[in-house]
């Protein structure tokens, strides 16, 4: 069975999300763990749907996001 490598971009450099991205599918990176927080659920901030949406458009990788927020609606 194979393992799946899904590293977070958490941590990436936002206003270069795009080049983020294409280095973890060349480094073999099955999916993208985006961690959606809305500092209510849990006290950090990252980054929301529209941010999600706009970076599907740089990858063909399957996005892993937990939702770490208080009203998911």
């Amino acid at each position: 069975m194979k393992k799946l490598i899904a590293p977070s971009v958490l941590a990436a450099d936002f206003s270069n999300m795009k080049e983020a991205l294409a280095f973890l599918k060349e480094n073999s990176a099955d999916w993208v763990h985006l961690d959606v927080m809305d500092g209510h659920f849990v006290p950090n901030i990252s980054f929301g749907s529209c941010v999600v949406s706009s970076i599907r458009r740089c990858t063909n990788l399957i996005f892993d996001v937990p939702l770490m927020i208080s009203d998911p609606l």
